[in-house]
């Protein structure tokens, strides 16, 4: 993925299995409480919260980008509003790698039909207009983004794939062409593809 793709390679149809599913509210609701409520377990993960610092769901609450972090730590973050703290109050010469969960500040909101089919909307459009804002701090020093696309609710991922072809683009270039982008959360191979597709670097 060396060269920068026109904003036609998103216009794609999605795959079949990236449409909605049939599922109650009573279904819906437990699922997403249980993505709601999901701690990390890996020793390398360190979640940030909305002031820019390690939450409480982190494997190590108190770690920071002090030169005792080790560097293969994973700072997960899951607002555009975290992120903007979090590049702003830490040193970006110890940040190499960052997981961005896009999607977790949908999980509380009921998308219009239009959202799901993905379209611009009222719940989609705000957001991803957080996320593309706070993108521009990102520090062309880093060397890893992992695209985290999971959800437990129902989305196609036009949208989506419009929003991470903006983060890749924006960064890659900044980096001089040395950062590197790794998509996690897909629900299918196909979903993951699709993302992938749209992105450089």
């Amino acid at each position: 993925m060396d060269g920068v793709k026109d904003q036609a390679s998103l216009e794609v149809r999605p795959h079949e299995d990236l449409l909605p599913h049939q599922v109650d509210n009573h279904q819906t609701s437990h699922i997403r409480a249980q993505f709601s409520n999901l701690s990390l377990v890996e020793a390398n993960e360190t979640v940030i919260a909305e002031d820019g610092h390690p939450s409480s769901l982190s494997a190590n609450p108190h770690a920071s980008t002090e030169d005792s972090t080790p560097l293969n730590t994973i700072y997960v973050i899951r607002t555009p509003t975290a992120l903007q703290n979090f590049l702003t109050t830490q040193p970006s010469a110890c940040i190499k790698t960052i997981r961005l969960v896009l999607l977790y500040p949908l999980e509380s909101i009921l998308l219009t039909l239009e959202e799901q089919m993905g379209s611009s909307g009222p719940n989609v459009t705000p957001v991803f207009a957080a996320w593309m804002q706070a993108f521009k701090l990102i520090p062309p020093t880093i060397q890893l983004i992992q695209v985290d696309i999971s959800h437990s609710f129902v989305l196609r991922t036009l949208m989506l794939g419009k929003l991470t072809q903006h983060l890749s683009t924006t960064v890659y270039l900044r980096s001089e062409r040395k950062a590197r982008f790794e998509v996690v959360g897909a629900k299918t191979d196909a979903g993951k593809a699709f993302i992938e597709a749209g992105m450089v670097g």
